[in-house]
């Protein structure tokens, strides 16, 4: 696998070519917060087709802003989202209390589009090592059968011993809560 910069593609704002963010909507990249600013002042498109992917850029599958660490117990404000199934709904009765607190406990999609365009977040989530504290968490034990357990562990000791990981949580928190 050939190495090459991250960073080399130009900021589609002002055509530096360090672009270091990207857009959360059409993905283009952009340089700084100042250009990603300026870029979401104009309308954007999603990219036309996810059948073919850009060429140019090898990037991972994102994961969902709430692949982290789903929460126990319903977070104070939040809505009851409905059920995103298949609109099978004959099994909707059957569900248990733990899938009901499951269903309570997510966060509606314009919280989550709101807490991906924070910029706070945005400038934490540049740090590699909080990247990491994140990814540490999010890959705890993926072997474990109560793998929610170990992350639980996990995300509790970072939240002790890590100023910056817990700064990030309470600007997430404070986004999410918010009415």
């Amino acid at each position: 696998m050939a190495k090459g910069n991250v960073f080399s593609r130009p900021c589609a704002v002002c055509q530096a070519t360090n672009a270091k963010y990207k857009c959360t909507t059409c993905l283009a990249p952009t340089c700084s917060l100042g250009c990603l600013r300026s870029h979401r002042d104009r309308p954007c498109a999603a990219p036309a087709s996810a059948d073919q992917p850009d060429a140019d850029v090898a990037s991972p599958t994102p994961r969902p802003l709430g692949a982290f660490l789903p929460p126990k117990k319903p977070i104070p404000g939040l809505t009851k989202s409905k059920n995103h199934g298949d609109g099978d709904d004959e099994d909707v009765d059957e569900e248990s209390e733990e899938d009901e607190d499951e269903q309570q406990a997510r966060i509606p999609m314009d919280k989550l589009m709101r807490l991906a365009n924070t910029d706070e977040v945005l400038e934490a989530l540049q740090s590699s090592r909080l990247r990491d504290v994140i990814t540490r968490i999010d890959q705890a034990n993926d072997d474990d059968p109560n793998k929610a357990a170990a992350r639980e562990a996990m995300l509790l000791e970072a939240l002790q011993t890590d100023p910056e990981f817990a700064k990030l949580v309470e600007a997430c928190l404070g986004v999410v809560r918010a009415p």
